[in-house]
């Protein structure tokens, strides 16, 4: 796409993090767009931000389907359909397999996998329709494991997987699908994560290279 300018850009976890800072960047180069965040009270500050006739949001979670289809609904009407749907929403699990809580490592897999085909279930036909983008958001956990976070590396793995297979699904369509595979970003997922596990910032310290390092979350934006 040459320009975003009417483009209309729906964004799960859209609140904060990578995906706020990339609709704040997509919103300045005219994008319309449309949030889903868990955090309603967050979302809300953050929608404020925008002139009010070029954002739609609503506080969703990724697991309920439903309430996916009625803000992708509510897209359609207000701004006539969705140009690009970025699956972004995710959580943090940490623990071994061993000590982990069983009941929040399903949580994780059904937000950080499920929640991406919830979106994209949800999107896809008027997606196809405009004939355009899908970006899954992976990351590098899919490649680069470390001790203590199986639920996310299992379901990053599978997420590149389901954007993998989609994109073959819907090449007919001239729909084009990507992934993102983040490192260490200075989000609230990764300075949580550290803050509770020192374990966790030591093992990425101790990766090689770009690996060791945490992102701003403005330059990956960018």
């Amino acid at each position: 796409m040459a320009s975003f300018n009417g483009k209309v850009v729906f964004i799960t976890g859209g609140a904060s993090g990578v995906g706020a800072e990339v609709a704040r960047r997509l919103y300045d180069k005219g994008a319309n767009l449309v949030l889903a965040d868990l955090d309603k009270e967050r979302l809300d500050r953050f929608a404020t931000s925008f002139e009010l006739r070029r954002v739609l949001s609503a506080p969703v979670d990724v697991r309920d389907l439903s309430s996916l289809q009625r803000l992708a609904d509510q897209a359609v009407e207000q701004f006539g359909g969705i140009d690009i749907v970025i699956a972004n929403a995710g959580i943090g699990v940490y623990g071994s397999v061993l000590k982990v809580d069983p009941e929040a490592f399903k949580i994780g897999v059904d937000v950080n996998a499920v929640g991406v085909f919830n979106t994209v279930r949800a999107t896809l036909p008027s997606v196809i329709e405009r004939r355009g983008y899908v970006l899954v958001v992976s990351s590098l956990a899919a490649y680069v494991p470390i001790a203590g976070s199986a639920c996310y590396s299992l379901a990053k793995a599978g997420v590149e997987h389901f954007a993998n297979a989609l994109r073959l699904e819907v090449a007919q369509h001239g729909v084009d699908v990507g992934t993102a595979h983040m490192s260490w970003i200075d989000t609230p997922l990764v300075r949580e994560g550290c803050a509770e596990f020192a374990s966790m910032r030591a093992a990425i310290e101790d990766l090689p290279g770009p690996l060791s390092r945490i992102t701003p979350v403005e330059a990956c934006g960018a």
